[in-house]
């Protein structure tokens, strides 16, 4: 099985792209993972206030 140029120029392509959408996910995600987190403390400090 033999891949050409343009075989392996399109799977890295795809790669990339796959690449930095699972990236921009986990950023996204941790993101809200972050403002959830500090809305959490905010109110277990005003709770405990």
């Amino acid at each position: 099985m033999s891949f050409s140029f343009f075989d392996i120029n399109y799977i890295s392509l795809h790669f990339i792209l796959f690449a930095d959408i699972v990236l921009s996910a986990l950023v996204e995600y941790e993101t809200l993972f972050t403002s959830a987190t500090t809305l959490s403390l905010t109110f277990a400090y005003s709770y405990l206030a």
